[in-house]
């Protein structure tokens, strides 16, 4: 493949994740959230009650550190911590509503802007890059999952 499409590509892809972030990262910002605290509720959200060393483990910190994110959105009531019911030793941790409602409105926010600036494209424009973007999908799921080259 030719490299300078590829880098054009490349280029193109981080202009476009520059214009869409801004509008997660002001959101997080009005809630006083981080990214790893966000992933942390959507995965709680995914799993539900989940215990703190598999969380930690998945999301590769330690404990300690996945105790600390934990505190920090039991906090702003946007989770809890509860006991497991099968073993009183294991601390889970739990979306509240308020958790739940926030990654609401986060994605009610994202889904309203990305529909503006695709509706500023016209039909063509828009399936043309609805094809791309499947097949980008598509070609980084039969990778393996890529981060060994981070």
């Amino acid at each position: 493949m030719d490299e300078l499409v590829v880098q054009r590509a490349m280029r193109a892809y981080g202009a476009a994740l520059a214009v869409v972030d801004p509008i997660r990262l002001r959101y997080w910002d009005s809630r006083g959230l981080t990214t790893s605290q966000l992933r942390l509720m959507f995965m709680l959200r995914e799993s539900g009650p989940t215990s703190v060393g598999d969380l930690a483990q998945v999301m590769g910190v330690r404990p300690a550190t996945m105790t600390g994110f934990i505190g920090r959105l039991v906090r702003q009531q946007l989770a809890q911590r509860l006991l497991d019911d099968s073993d009183r030793r294991v601390v889970l941790a739990a979306l509240t509503d308020e958790g739940r409602e926030a990654l609401g409105e986060l994605e009610v926010a994202a889904r309203a802007y990305l529909r503006r600036v695709l509706q500023a494209l016209g039909p063509d424009q828009v399936a043309a890059f609805a094809e791309s973007l499947e097949a980008f999908g598509a070609a980084a799921r039969s990778l393996d999952n890529g981060a060994d080259d981070l």
